[in-house]
């Protein structure tokens, strides 16, 4: 680097750069390739490099095309770049890749007079991606296209379109979709064939159209080539396939390409990211220089030395040993409780004894757990931020459909409510519309009096239903939710979709997630409309506009704390299922670990966005179901426990207080006989004293204890087994 601007960096900004920054500032020609651990200043890095190829290699900046994958990188950087170097700020822009593309494919049409027109939803035209799909969808099934289903088909030719896989390719296809595959690539076909016709494009075309732009027309792919010597690519470990190829293309003959990126933090891949291309730069450019920033600032030595030990177990990654300058610091602390609540209640108590919120964490694999905890964290009057500034539980299909399901009995003329059924009850869209523009008859009344189905099952199925339906304003919401899952056969419609799995695979799924936390909110409410006016309010609670100034612990998942960082840091919920996933562990076993060494990556980022203190919570029954401790927590353990002293004595008592990990052991509840744990049975429980069982289902029981006059859902496998609960004689 050049010495004036070390000196500018030292006097100015008390930068003061190590041997490998320095080795990355200072590589401004040919391709290179940055490895930069968490922590690692790799913004700073990228931007100062930028910097360095202006003054020191004399390269014009409108010769440098800098690229994110996101506005808001390219807004953090612009801003980094800006409150470094304010002169050259000016000159230098960062740019997302696909406003570049949509740049390439607009110059294109002014040099041929072709013209694209852009399909997607905000875009000025008089039809959109929606329209387009919902028709195409329309005319194979015979139905309309709810927006669930829209959503889910457009996520799905949009990893295809980044894996640069063709509706033609049909075994690649069946890769990544599962669920009615055969309709599924009718659809995509259909759709790819009605836009090449009418030149339409939409968000994902941005890229395959501008890549295949280039790589077929010389001149322009020459003009590009020649404009822009020099390209800068952050977060590579999150490229597409179609990304990649297109900058390789721009990059060439040249070569003159500076990555920066993890491998250790690839966690995209549903989005189509392709962390492989990453891994085999070196293939691609056998005279690439790599640099590894392996320092991590951020984190404290002891949650450097356990994240750097943990990730180490992937195989497919550059092999690094991660260090840093910073002190000791409280050991990482892992505890395991019985149930959802015991997590909760130890939550609770932490974060009451921190004064600076806004520097604390709470981070969850899944969306839907966010759910519980801000119940708690409200009833303890404890300020809260979602970082993500909602909560995706409120916009899934089943919590639309379970409340369409309510509203229906309740107003047998809600059009939304009816359109959502309609769905489950398979009608096709020309019985949905004629329902729809009748005035005369509820919607029900029209489908069993005026209509005449195909088949006499589906007139029945239709009967039944209207007959049905009625109930369950009648019954408590909880009750009313099991109802409608079996007496009005939806549970078998979300195993159609693939939202549960078959009773004989039946695994912890996303899908059992949503369904058990809406029946937990529901135990709390005695009728439908204060069920529906508790999920109101949770809504409200998710969406309530509290400013990163304010004084609130973060909630946030895994994926979205990627980039962040905070003095302390909750994981919760890590359990096997959830995470890792239970697809992963079952490929795992497979010996295929290509989403498993994904899950780990997911579990190693959110592990080091923590500063100083990290907590990894753990919980025995969740959901109805029983949990065993995650498999990354036991590596966790074994790391920071190297001789680990477990007890063995399956008559060990577990107390309700939360233990750390290695004081436990979870016994083998699944060889409990509880066939006599009826409702109505006296039982006694170590802690709670004496009380009555009032209501069952599967192993979970809920028990009116008679001391407190408190009802508390436990796991009978869990208790029974572990001694803390036994019968009482009358």
């Amino acid at each position: 680097m050049a010495d004036a601007l070390s000196v500018y960096l030292l006097d100015n900004y008390n930068i003061t750069l190590t041997p490998e920054q320095k080795q990355a500032v200072e590589a401004l020609d040919g391709p290179t390739c940055v490895i930069s651990c968490p922590g690692s200043g790799k913004t700073t890095v990228t931007v100062i490099r930028l910097a360095n190829l202006i003054v020191k290699g004399n390269v014009s900046p409108h010769q440098i095309l800098a690229l994110t994958f996101s506005k808001a990188s390219a807004k953090d950087m612009n801003e980094r770049f800006q409150s470094l170097f304010p002169t050259l700020a000016p000159h230098v822009k960062f740019s997302t890749i696909h406003s570049f593309a949509f740049h390439v494919i607009r110059h294109f049409e002014k040099i041929t007079g072709s013209h694209y027109q852009f399909i997607e939803s905000t875009a000025p035209s008089h039809i959109n991606k929606k329209q387009l799909l919902s028709a195409i969808y329309l005319e194979q099934t015979e139905r309309y296209l709810s927006d669930d289903e829209y959503e889910t088909l457009t996520g799905q030719i949009s990893l295809l379109k980044n894996l640069m896989i063709s509706p033609s390719q049909t075994n690649e296809i069946k890769q990544y979709v599962e669920e009615e595959q055969a309709l599924f690539i009718q659809i995509y076909r259909a759709y790819e064939a009605k836009k090449e016709a009418h030149h339409f494009l939409d968000y994902d075309d941005l890229l395959t159209t501008a890549f295949y732009i280039l790589k077929n027309h010389d001149s322009l792919r020459n003009f590009y080539q020649q404009k822009y010597t020099h390209i800068q690519i952050d977060e590579a470990q999150d490229t597409s396939k179609i990304q990649y190829e297109f900058i390789k293309l721009l990059a060439a003959p040249l070569n003159n390409l500076f990555l920066v990126g993890d491998d250790d933090q690839s966690i995209y891949a549903f989005r189509g990211a392709y962390p492989k291309q990453l891994l085999d730069f070196k293939k691609t450019y056998p005279e690439a220089t790599f640099i590894y920033l392996t320092d991590n600032f951020r984190s404290s030595k002891d949650i450097v030395d356990l994240s750097s030990r943990f990730i180490s177990s992937n195989t497919e990654r550059y092999p690094k040993e991660i260090k840093t300058p910073n002190p000791k610091g409280p050991l990482p602390i892992l505890h395991h409780f019985q149930n959802e609540r015991e997590q909760f209640d130890y939550l609770i108590e932490q974060l009451k004894q921190i004064n600076n919120l806004n520097q604390v964490a709470i981070l969850y694999r899944q969306n839907v757990s966010a759910i519980s905890l801000i119940e708690h964290l409200e009833r303890n009057q404890l300020p809260f931020c979602l970082q993500e500034g909602r909560i995706s539980f409120f916009s899934h299909p089943i919590v639309k459909d379970i409340v369409a399901f309510f509203h229906l009995s309740l107003y047998p003329q809600d059009a939304e409510a009816f359109k959502r059924i309609a769905k489950v009850l398979y009608l096709s869209a020309a019985t949905i519309s004629a329902a729809l523009s009748q005035t005369k008859n509820s919607y029900l009344d029209f489908l069993t009096q005026e209509v005449t189905f195909k088949t006499t099952f589906q007139q029945k199925k239709i009967r039944k239903f209207k007959l049905l339906l009625p109930k369950i304003i009648t019954l408590p919401p909880r009750r009313a939710i099991n109802y409608i899952l079996d007496s009005l056969d939806y549970e078998s419609y979300l195993v159609k979709k693939g939202f549960l799995k078959d009773e004989k695979e039946r695994t912890y799924t996303q899908g059992i997630a949503i369904i058990e936390t809406l029946k937990g909110i529901a135990t709390e409410t005695s009728d439908v409309h204060e069920f529906l006016n508790r999920l109101s309010h949770l809504y409200r609670l998710s969406h309530q506009n509290i400013t990163s100034a304010q004084n609130a612990v973060r909630l946030l998942t895994f994926h979205a704390s990627k980039g962040l960082e905070f003095d302390t840091v909750f994981l919760i919920d890590c359990m096997d299922g959830i995470t890792p996933s239970s697809n992963a562990l079952t490929q795992h076993l497979l010996k295929d670990d290509a989403e498993f060494e994904e899950e780990r990556r997911l579990f190693y980022v959110a592990m080091t966005r923590a500063r100083h203190q990290l907590y990894l919570l753990s919980i025995s029954s969740k959901h109805n179901m029983i949990f065993d401790r995650s498999i990354f927590i036991k590596e966790v353990h074994k790391i920071l426990n190297p001789n680990p002293q477990f007890q063995s004595n399956e008559s060990t008592k577990r107390t309700l207080s939360g233990k750390k990990i290695n004081d436990l052991k979870i016994l083998p509840g699944s060889l409990v006989n509880l066939d006599d744990y009826t409702v109505g049975t006296l039982i006694s429980h170590q802690q709670f004293g004496d009380g009555i069982i009032t209501d069952r289902e599967g192993e979970i029981a809920t028990i009116q204890f008679h001391s407190s006059k408190q009802e508390k859902r436990i796991s009978l496998k869990i208790t029974v087994s572990n001694g803390n609960l036994t019968l009482k004689s009358s």
